[in-house]
């Protein structure tokens, strides 16, 4: 849904693009290009909120990303699913509009 979504409204990206922070390679979701601007963005969906042990996996990657200036609504787009809350095309919309 977010490449769809990215690709209809003629936004370059990247898919899983590796990312080195801090000697450690990283695949971000999307890696995004502002079509009027140049400026990167990267984008990282959390598809598995309800899973405890996925949210903790998932935390050391959101601190390396903001000791290395990759901030969440800055630079850096996110959005959250859960088994009963799945995630909607307006989500991604006014995700990538908030931080775009």
């Amino acid at each position: 849904m977010i490449a769809t979504y990215l690709y209809e409204n003629g936004i370059p990206f990247r898919y899983e693009e590796p990312l080195w922070l801090n000697g450690k390679m990283f695949c971000p979701d999307f890696t995004i290009r502002d079509p009027k601007t140049g400026t990167f963005y990267w984008y990282e969906h959390f598809g598995k909120m309800d899973d405890p042990k996925y949210v903790r996996d998932n935390i050391p990657k959101l601190i390396t990303y903001s000791d290395n200036g990759i901030i969440p609504s800055v630079n850096l787009i996110l959005t959250f699913e859960t088994k009963k809350n799945k995630l909607s095309f307006p989500q991604i919309r006014s995700a990538i509009e908030t931080v775009m």
